[in-house]
């Protein structure tokens, strides 16, 4: 969902896809160094990028050090030539969602919790921090993206637990 989340918060502006490719860099370097959780499934399942994270591994087991810096640009390269496709799948999956959600009748109110990186809430002090959020506003959570909620408030600690935080978000 990354990358579908990409497409929907560059929006349909002229600079959607060059945001969309800076975000799909932003798995680069998780790739080369093995991470093996929430990355999304277009790049591990990827032969080619499968083939060299294998031998990015082996090369860095064997401290040869150029041959992961060769290896690494190889796989910076096939996420490049991946780009294009891929913003125009992760596009229609996009509509797709948006569509299929937007039949669902809306959820009764109700306490949800999200486990998420961004200031704001919507009681006490983080209530302050709230009303200048676009998402987390006084009253309701606005989302520009795919996210999950839960009515247990653990669920949401799982959720924070499963998304690193790295500023962009």
């Amino acid at each position: 969902h990354s990358l579908i989340n990409a497409v929907l918060e560059a929006g349909d502006s002229v600079a959607a896809e060059a945001f969309f490719k800076r975000q799909a860099r932003e798995f680069v370097n998780p790739l080369i160094h093995g991470a093996t959780t929430q990355l999304p499934s277009a790049f591990t399942n990827d032969p080619t990028i499968h083939r060299l994270r294998a031998d990015i591994a082996g090369a860095q087991q064997r401290s040869e050090d150029a041959e992961v810096e060769r290896l690494s640009e190889a796989l910076r390269q096939r996420v490049e030539e991946m780009v294009p496709a891929l913003y125009e799948e992760m596009r229609a999956h996009a509509d797709m969602v948006v569509e299929a959600l937007q039949m669902l009748p809306p959820v009764p109110s109700g306490t949800v919790y999200r486990g998420d990186w961004k200031l704001g809430g919507l009681t006490g002090l983080s209530r302050l921090v709230g009303l200048a959020s676009a998402t987390y506003g006084p009253r309701q959570l606005s989302f520009s993206s795919l996210t999950s909620t839960s009515q247990r408030y653990g669920e949401a600690w799982r959720f924070l637990s499963l998304v690193q935080n790295t500023g962009l978000r």
